[in-house]
């Protein structure tokens, strides 16, 4: 069986093996304000209800605040008032740290429930534009009528019964809306049909989730949140439809969806699909869209530069040996280039190997903090620049700008830096295959041309959250590209550039070049976690599980790729422990356990850390299927954790939990639920 062919068994078998939790339960229904989720959506209920709209402003902190937030608005009797009114809440506050659990779901704020703190966050800016007259005042009351006339705005009194009075006085007609029909669904956007929408495709099975979300294209109500639920689902066919609706119906407010959208799809025509969606999006007025789509375009140019043409050379090659040498070596290569620039006078090429030396011999200097660098990066410099400027040869002109741009940004000249980089990445891309473009200094300039140019982005948009860095961003995104791709990249580098192509909204290529650089450096930590956090960002838990599965597959050494495997695996049972997914938590603690064992076995070395980890995997197995009442096999599983590694017991995992302390709750636990025997099976198993 070919390599490709396992790939595909393992994981297809691996996807067909996973038991499914149930739907995620809806949260509990509890008396609440029915705060709206946004300006646009209040609007248009107000002008279904013909109800004035309650603007509510509050913060943490200030004394009148806290009494409306945890008293006042909870009180029957003021939720009654509300029943008269479009509510909506205003708080720059935040309490809850996501808005969105890892399934798409809502989490709403714990102070103002039926809101997420995005929602209420957001809103506060639109008010303070349309009715607050330039002052910020919590709390405050804000009536505003159907016509847009202020009703009343209470703020800065001695007391809250007056906000409260004219809350009384002005509320509107209070019926309740009518339960929402099936087309309702798709045109209502109160706050309470939106949940009755969601609510319902959380309880559908699969081919009524699918028809859901169809009927979503042609939705009048922008029903993102549903959505956001569907893309982040693990079945790809649920995603790819909840894509194509996103792609027909999207507008600025689902920008953040549609790069979501566009980290994960991998099909082709589902790309250019969303690729169009962005670009519509693009021409709005929504700078956030503007600089979105910009920044997309200019770095799919620079990823096509990097990747054509003679530079596509690089993406076929295997990772270099690092380059090594000691002081004497690198002391006798500057003592020959020197020699031959003396025999040979102002010769460009002999100017350009003493360039060359200097330059390693300061790099050396600059990795062990030697005083003695700067001088040597001078000597690069000097050397380099005479090459550029005694020859009117381009070959050297493009290798003696390569020299100048590493040797400026060691030295933190960005500006010189990046100009220099600029003009030999040109020369690069027109004379590429007349150039070494392989050697380890065209690495360094196509780092440098990356850390240049995104050093510019960063300062742009730090300066101007929404400002469009075109050149920068084509830059970056074509040096990036090109060190990620060429065989003398480092772990820093490659790590570097995801970041990158992350902060710019290309996650799926960030992906990628990482993919990339585990197969080059399967023994590096630092770019298995970043491929492991990037892909949980952007695809979730079951396709880091896949994607580790196909590693495996394809990995020359086994014991390594196992290894991290499971640490991947360990990772997401402890992320699906903690989104209550406890099928797919035991599903991934089995993968660690295994692939710990597998690593252990085939490389002695791993055997103490390996066996470390597995008893985590073991303990967090162990607890779920305690929960689950399965008494005997957790026993076993703690059993086997203390027969591996018992010290691990005592450590702490992901969750913050230890082995033996979750043990010996459980025996106090089932001690007093009068199950002594069992009790005691497990004090035996952890003692």
């Amino acid at each position: 069986m070919t390599a490709a062919a396992l790939t595909v068994l393992l994981v297809a078998s691996l996807s067909l093996s996973v038991p499914q939790d149930p739907p995620a339960a809806a949260p509990a229904a509890t008396p609440a304000i029915q705060w709206q989720r946004s300006l646009a959506d209040a609007l248009t209920v107000q002008r279904a209800t013909g109800r004035p709209l309650l603007l509510c402003v509050n913060m943490d902190g200030e004394v009148f605040c806290e009494r409306f937030a945890n008293t006042t608005y909870k009180s029957t009797e003021f939720m009654a008032l509300t029943e008269g009114y479009v509510c909506l809440v205003a708080s720059p506050d935040r309490h809850n740290e996501m808005d969105y659990d890892a399934q798409g779901n809502r989490i709403e704020c714990p102070r103002f429930p039926g809101c997420t703190c995005s929602e209420h966050i957001n809103v506060e800016p639109e008010l303070f534009a349309r009715w607050f007259n330039n002052n910020r005042n919590a709390p405050r009351h804000v009536g505003v009528g159907p016509d847009g006339k202020v009703l009343f705005d209470r703020f800065m009194d001695n007391s809250m019964q007056p906000a409260i009075d004219q809350v009384r006085t002005h509320r509107g007609p209070a019926e309740p809306l009518p339960e929402p029909s099936n087309q309702d669904l798709w045109t209502r956007r109160d706050a309470a049909a939106r949940r009755a929408l969601e609510l319902r495709y959380r309880a559908a099975e699969r081919g009524a989730r699918l028809d859901l979300l169809a009927a979503a294209a042609a939705a009048a109500n922008e029903p993102f949140d549903l959505l956001r639920i569907a893309l982040r689902d693990d079945d790809d066919a649920v995603f790819a439809t909840a894509a194509k609706a996103l792609a027909k119906i999207a507008t600025s407010e689902a920008l953040i969806d549609v790069e979501d959208a566009l980290a994960r799809a991998d099909d082709g025509e589902l790309r250019r699909l969303l690729v169009l969606t962005l670009e519509r999006l693009g021409t709005s007025e929504h700078a956030g869209c503007k600089q979105a789509a910009a920044h997309h375009a200019a770095a799919s140019e620079g990823i096509a530069q990097a990747t054509g043409g003679a530079l596509a050379q690089l993406a076929g090659l295997p990772a270099a040996p690092p380059v090594t040498g000691d002081r004497n070596e690198l002391d006798q290569a500057v003592g020959i280039a020197e020699a031959a620039v003396k025999q040979a006078g102002e010769d460009p090429v002999a100017r350009l190997q003493l360039a060359r030396a200097n330059l390693a011999m300061a790099e050396f200097y600059a990795a062990t903090g030697d005083k003695m660098a700067p001088l040597f990066f001078a000597d690069a410099q000097r050397a380099a620049d005479k090459a550029v400027h005694s020859k009117n040869d381009p070959v050297t002109r493009a290798d003696g700008r390569a020299v100048l741009a590493v040797a400026a940004w060691a030295q933190d000249d960005r500006t010189t830096a990046y100009q220099q980089a600029s003009d030999a990445w040109a020369a690069a891309v027109e004379i590429g295959d007349r150039l070494e473009l392989t050697t380890p200094v065209w690495a360094r300039l196509f780092a440098t041309l990356g850390r240049a140019a995104a050093a510019q982005v960063y300062d742009a948009i730090g300066k101007d959250r929404n400002a469009v860095a075109l050149d920068a961003v084509r830059h970056a995104a074509a040096g990036f590209t090109a060190v990620a791709n060429h065989p003398h990249a480092t772990e820093g580098e490659l790590k570097e550039a995801a970041t990158f192509f992350g902060f710019v909204g290309e996650r799926h290529h960030a992906q990628r070049l990482l993919q990339r650089g585990i197969t080059r450096m399967p023994w590096s930590r630092e770019l298995h976690q970043s491929w492991r956090e990037r892909l949980l960002a952007d695809r979730g838990g079951e396709a880091v599980r896949r994607a580790y599965a196909a590693h495996v597959a394809n990995a020359a050494d086994a014991a390594t790729a196992r290894w991290f495997a499971g640490y991947a695996a360990i990772v997401v049972g402890e992320l699906h422990t903690k989104d209550r997914r406890p099928l797919l938590a035991l599903a991934a603690y089995d993968d660690c356990i295994d692939h710990f064992a597998a690593s252990a076995k085939a490389n002695a070395d791993y055997t103490d850390s390996a066996n470390h980890f597995a008893v985590l995997a073991l303990g967090g197995r162990a607890l779920l299927r305690l929960e689950a009442g399965d008494a005997a096999t957790a026993i076993a599983d703690l059993r086997q954790a203390r027969e591996l590694r018992a010290p691990s017991l005592d450590e702490t995992d992901g969750l913050g939990r230890k082995p033996r302390a979750v043990a010996e709750r459980w025996i106090k636990l089932l001690t007093d639920q009068g199950k002594a025997e069992l009790a005691e099976q497990l004090r035996a198993a952890i003692q």
